[in-house]
């Protein structure tokens, strides 16, 4: 049996009532009553659904977005969106409270929990302190190594004395190496000496100053160009053997000095090596330490009753400091 309080519920248009229907001795909502007799029976597009919608909410805009889509069997997110447009075409008022599905007042829109202020960092954090570890040494207690970690310490204490066997064979043999290195260097001097006081120039001779001047010129670009190549090289290149030669070639070559030539020793006719194209940076240093010799070979034979004997003796000195400088030019290795 069926009982319908007034007034009574239309099918077609909605009309807002407080009626209450009573199905077979159960209360029931009158506008669900309503959806499941007349709409969900229509099998609805889903913009007729839309209608459906709007009408419900047009007709009770105060029920919530849940309980509307139960009654037409929508979803509650479709039901507020269909709500949204309507409050902001002026088709429903804005409602600050809704009825839920249990029939209680809830707030139309929940307020947002504030978040707790974050703390604010430091400007400069100290460290956390590092604790102490500590190391297990031979010495320690049985009960703290078993038999697997003595062995291990045994296994390690083999290992460390092969390196280091390793290592002073290697010291020995870098040592070897080393005293044959300046072995060579002085055989090297000696031969570039011999050759310049005895190899005769194609052009007949040529005088001390112009070939100082000349050599000096040669060891003052090969600097530059020295310091050129380290500072155009990339930086993951730069720590390198190699280039980090140049740089210290480009120092050295940079802080020399050309000495002062009296007018009475530039004119001395001295013998360079045959004239040779050199190409590399140690090829070119080479030529003017040659030139170097040549003139110091020449100053040498200037006898102790020549006037032009204490300058031909402090021009030679300074020659030979910087003969010595080039020599331990990097490049030159």
């Amino acid at each position: 049996m069926v009982e319908i309080g007034a007034p009574s519920v239309m099918a077609g248009d909605f009309l807002a009532t407080d009626a209450v229907i009573v199905l077979d001795g159960r209360k029931v909502d009158p506008w669900i009553y309503v959806s499941s007799a007349n709409v969900l029976r229509r099998h609805l597009t889903p913009e007729g659904k839309r209608e459906v919608i709007a009408k419900f909410l047009k007709a009770q805009p105060e029920k919530s977005d849940r309980q509307i889509g139960k009654m037409v069997e929508a979803d509650n997110k479709t039901v507020a969106v269909v709500r949204g447009d309507l409050e902001r075409r002026e088709e429903i008022p804005h409602v600050k409270a809704r009825t839920d599905t249990k029939g209680r007042q809830q707030p139309a829109t929940k307020a947002k929990k504030a978040k707790p202020p974050a703390e604010k960092k430091s400007a400069k954090s100290e460290p956390e302190p590092i604790e102490p570890v500590e190391l297990i040494t031979a010495a320690a207690s049985k009960d703290d190594i078993g038999v697997t970690n003595t062995g291990e310490v045994e296994r390690l204490r083999t290992r460390n004395k092969e390196l280091e066997n390793k290592c002073r064979q290697l010291e020995i043999k870098v040592e070897g190496l080393e005293s044959e290195i300046e072995k060579l260097r002085a055989e090297n001097a000696a031969l570039r000496k011999a050759k310049a006081t005895s190899a005769t120039n194609s052009n007949g001779g040529a005088a001390l100053g112009d070939a100082l001047t000349e050599a000096f010129g040669e060891i003052a670009a090969v600097g530059e160009e020295c310091g050129n190549t380290f500072e155009n090289a990339p930086e993951n290149l730069r720590e390198s053997d190699r280039y980090r030669a140049f740089d210290s070639t480009a120092e050295t070559l940079g802080a020399l000095e050309a000495p002062d030539i009296a007018p009475e020793l530039a004119a001395i006719k001295i013998d360079l090596p045959k004239s040779r194209r050199a190409r590399s940076y140690s090829e070119r240093l080479v030529v003017a330490l040659e030139a170097m010799e040549a003139g110091i070979a020449a100053l040498d034979d200037i006898n102790a009753n020549d006037p032009r004997y204490p300058a031909a003796r402090a021009l030679s000195g300074e020659l030979e400091d910087v003969k010595a400088e080039i020599e331990g030019c990097d490049v030159l290795q």
